[in-house]
This record gives structure tokens, C-alpha cells and sequence, in this order.
């Protein structure tokens, strides 16, 4: 599966476009350092550094590098999603990283049963970033939760 384009509206409504390197506003220490719609490494692996500038092209090309990176790696656990399911998974992984994702009890319920309904409570538990509930991860989560839950 590809992510669809309601998955990346979805995700650059909360990865605002920024074109110099930021540290993560939500975190206690500023980390990880973010350019462009969130991305915290380029193409090459190397990780964003404080003192860098990018172009919009170069912004979007990183962008559709990581989100399909993600989505191939989401792809290849055989999750049995539909496409909206499937989107709204690659905007969490977008956000919280693949790491995290496989070792959540989130993975573990889509991997049971993706039809669970109980799987859309349990994106809106994904709402603290270093201890702290965040509004705007609360609005992703809904956001995430809603198009999980939405039949094609």
C-alpha cells in the first residue's frame, strides 16, 4: 500500500512547513532538531543540524522520502489495513516513529484484529510528549482516530 493524499494533508496539518532547522517545540530538551514538514534526518541519514536551511522542493522531497520510507516498512508487516486505516497509521508512525509504534499495544491490537474497535481509544492515549499532555497531539490523535475508524 501508498499512502494516499488525505494522509499527507493529514500529517501537514500538524508538521507545519518550516524551512530552518528547529528544535522540537513540545520536548524539555529541544530534541530532535526539525526542518521542513518535521523531518529530523535528510536522505542520506545524517541528522538535521541547528544552523541549517532548506528550499520548499527540498522540504517536500524529504517529506515523500520519509512518509514512503514509513509506509514501506508499515507495508511489509502484512496489518490487513484498508487505505484509510492504513493512513491514519502512517501519520501516527510520522509522528511517534517506527520504534515506537511496533512496540506499542496500539501494533499489538491492529495486528490482532484491525477492525477492533476499541483500536480507535487507543490512538487518543498517544497525547504526552516527556510527560506532558500536548493539545495538539490530542487533535492528532482525534484526527488519526476518526480516519481509522472511517469505512472506505
Amino acid at each position: 500500500m501508498r499512502p494516499s493524499k488525505n494522509c499527507e494533508d493529514l500529517i501537514q496539518v500538524f508538521e507545519k512547513l518550516i524551512l530552518h532547522a528547529y528544535k522540537d517545540p513540545g520536548s524539555k530538551d529541544g530534541l530532535p532538531i526539525t526542518i521542513g514538514w518535521g523531518n529530523t534526518m535528510y536522505t542520506d541519514g545524517s541528522k538535521i543540524k541547528i544552523t541549517d536551511i532548506i528550499t520548499k522542493e527540498r522540504a517536500d522531497e524529504l517529506f515523500g522520502w520519509e512518509l514512503n520510507n514509513k509506509a514501506v516498512v508499515i507495508d511489509g508487516h502484512k496489518l490487513n489495513l484498508n487505505q484509510n486505516q492504513f493512513d491514519a497509521i502512517c501519520s501516527f508512525v510520522y509522528n511517534v516513529g517506527l520504534s515506537a509504534f511496533l512496540k506499542s499495544h496500539l501494533y499489538k491490537m491492529i495486528k490482532m484484529n484491525p477492525n477492533d474497535l476499541a483500536i480507535s481509544e487507543e490512538f487518543k492515549k498517544w497525547k504526552f510528549n516527556d510527560g506532558k499532555i500536548m493539545k495538539g497531539l490530542i487533535r492528532r490523535r482525534s484526527m488519526e482516530s476518526t480516519l481509522y475508524s472511517k469505512p472506505i
